[in-house]
């Protein structure tokens, strides 16, 4: 059942392209991840969704980024800035979207509606302030971190049981 709200997801990845979808219907544009909220869903649960129902990724809404009015559908838009949360690459899963897309902000694919400019410019802003403060991290990124020190704690504790025998074998 529809609330009367839409949520939406702004995501960049490691190389600070944004994520854009493009619709099978009505004007064909491109656009940020979202749609229509369900009745007892929150809006960042509704974006979170929506992400997955139409690209397959697993996201985290970090912050919500602004909130519109889209008197097309007489309905309130909230933004999130969203981050992976698995390493998986996006791809169409929905009917309703026939491509997935990292795009160079710089140039982003047409057609792409004013609406969806406005609302992924502040997304965009958002993004920079929280990477800048160290409080998000895209997921790929983070997971290749996590990696990273995932391998550093087994060398070094390869390294220490190799000293542990060395000693030991020495003292025997």
């Amino acid at each position: 059942m529809l609330s009367g709200f839409a949520a939406a997801a702004v995501m960049v990845d490691e190389r600070g392209r944004i994520l854009l979808v493009r619709h099978s219907y009505g004007e064909l544009n491109w656009e940020i991840p979202g749609g229509s909220g369900e009745t007892g869903a929150s809006a960042a649960d509704a974006a979170v969704r929506e992400v997955r129902e139409e690209t397959g990724l697993v996201v985290a809404a970090e912050r919500m980024t602004g909130v519109y009015f889209g008197p097309a559908a007489k309905c309130h838009h909230f933004v999130f800035a969203c981050r992976r949360t698995m390493l998986t690459e996006p791809r169409p899963t929905s009917p309703e979207i026939t491509e997935v897309r990292w795009c160079e902000r710089i140039a982003l694919p047409r057609p792409i509606g004013d609406f969806t400019l406005r609302r992924s410019g502040s997304g965009l802003a958002a993004q920079r302030q929280l990477v800048a403060a160290g409080r998000l991290h895209d997921g790929v990124s983070q997971v290749r971190v996590e990696r990273h020190q995932r391998r550093v704690l087994a060398h070094r504790a390869r390294v220490d049981l190799a000293v542990a025998l060395r000693a030991r074998t020495r003292g025997a």
